[in-house]
């Protein structure tokens, strides 16, 4: 919905930013906040598929994203794609949610299905993928921000959140309990450094 575009106007100085997504309906509501901040006229929408946005070629200072790669099958796809919109001398700079170290497959495919990932890369796996579409890797590490944030879903469906998640499912105290069962597992991935952020810097050469 435009949030982290609209933290990076309004905080950080960008002149102007374009969001793609594919869903209709985030567009729309990324529309109407933008507008309600009175910055419409610095940021603009395109409801289309990342990989076909349409955008012209080297036309962007820097592509940005923020752990939404994870849902995409193919990241190097993703990763062409914006290594054609960003400039030469411009940056791509992400986060996304990445295999850490000593992730078995079974707790690799437990984690996929619930959350609906097709597939998570390694650190240097996506920096092979930048190098592929002719960028040259900058930072390629783990934020180290994983952890605290499961930390802090977990606790607030356990506490904070618990009666309208409950509600959200209709209070179906199994759901609940599975909900609950499938975060700590989350967690403990986290925890255990099997599930990162990846926090990457490249630039175009």
């Amino acid at each position: 919905n435009g949030g982290g575009m609209r933290c990076l106007v309004r905080l950080c100085g960008v002149d102007s930013m374009t969001g793609v997504d594919i869903a209709k309906k985030v567009v729309e509501t990324g529309i109407e906040r933008t507008a309600e901040e009175g910055l419409s006229d610095k940021i603009a929408f395109v409801n289309a598929n990342a990989l076909q946005s349409g955008l012209p070629d080297s036309s962007a200072d820097f592509v940005y994203s923020k752990d939404a790669w994870c849902y995409l099958p193919d990241k190097q796809l993703i990763i062409d794609q914006a290594a054609r919109i960003v400039k030469p001398g411009g940056k791509i700079l992400f986060t996304d949610w990445i295999e850490g170290e000593g992730l078995s497959d079974e707790e690799a495919q437990r984690f996929l299905r619930l959350m609906k990932f097709p597939a998570i890369p390694t650190l240097a796996e996506y920096a092979k993928m930048l190098e592929n579409a002719g960028c040259t890797v900058k930072l390629a590490e783990n934020s180290g921000r994983f952890r605290p944030a499961m930390d802090c879903y977990t606790y607030k469906l356990k506490h904070q959140a618990a009666y309208d998640a409950k509600k959200l499912l209709g209070w179906d105290d199994k759901a609940y309990d599975k909900l609950i069962s499938d975060f700590e597992f989350m967690l403990k991935l986290a925890k255990e450094g099997k599930i990162i952020q990846g926090m990457f810097v490249a630039v175009k050469n």
